[in-house]
């Protein structure tokens, strides 16, 4: 149920911007990214985006360069402007695949089979394995705070918080098909919210205390959608008599 969210502390990544003696040849500045037609194209793409992960990670967004990507992914610069014409591209592009893998992680933890699984069990899941993809890709919280402050990037953001926003709206569909539709976005769009936000806030403080607050996450979702499993009952699981 999560995704990134505008970061609401001193501290955090800016916006990348194209670093001082790596901008792209003249003229490709203001395009879009080219989009590669053959699979080698492709797999150099994904080569690029791996390469600038791990940079990011180890030096965070304002230090990485181009040039440092470039080595690291085994390739030219000229070879990446081919792909990317900034920095700033890399990181959006970087940011949409990290969405996607936050959503990928979602439809898991809520797959058809689980509408019937108790909270407790249905919660756990879910936060921990958004919890789990921020620790395996460490680049994952300066990437997305760096395009949550360039407007560019909001309208990617939006777009995948709606998908994810939809899957939950699926889940109560089917755990609660009592629930009336009208209330379902709105319940869906809260947990939402409330879940990035807490892993946003989880994350900034002291470590000794971010176990608790995950678990007090887990607790604060169990109590509100034990409501509406008292309310409404819980679907019976496909095949039960």
């Amino acid at each position: 149920m999560a995704e990134s969210r505008p970061p609401r502390r001193k501290g955090a990544a800016r916006a990348a911007a194209p670093e001082r003696g790596t901008t792209a040849p003249k003229g490709t500045s203001a395009r879009a990214p080219r989009a590669p037609q053959q699979s080698r194209g492709q797999r150099r793409v994904q080569e690029i985006l791996d390469a600038a992960e791990a940079v990011i990670a180890e030096v965070g967004i304002d230090a990485a360069t181009t040039n440092a990507i470039a080595e690291r992914a085994g390739s030219s610069v000229g070879s990446l402007y081919h792909f990317f014409p900034s920095k700033d591209a890399i990181v959006q592009a970087l940011a949409r695949r990290f969405q996607a893998l936050a959503a990928e992680m979602n439809a898991r933890a809520m797959p058809a089979e689980s509408i019937t699984l108790p909270p407790e069990v249905l919660f756990e899941r879910i936060v921990m394995n958004q919890v789990a993809l921020i620790e395996q890709h460490p680049a994952f919280q300066s990437v997305h705070d760096a395009v949550c402050l360039d407007p560019r990037g909001l309208a990617d953001l939006e777009a995948m918080r709606d998908a994810i926003v939809g899957q939950v709206v699926g889940f109560l569909h089917g755990r609660y098909p009592a629930m009336p539709k009208r209330d379902r976005e709105p319940v869906a769009r809260l947990a939402v919210s409330v879940v990035q936000h807490v892993l946003d806030d989880a994350r900034l403080a002291p470590a000794e205390q971010q176990g608790a607050i995950l678990r007090e996450l887990q607790r604060m979702l169990v109590r509100y959608f034990t409501g509406f499993d008292e309310r409404y009952g819980v679907a019976a699981a496909k095949g039960a008599r």
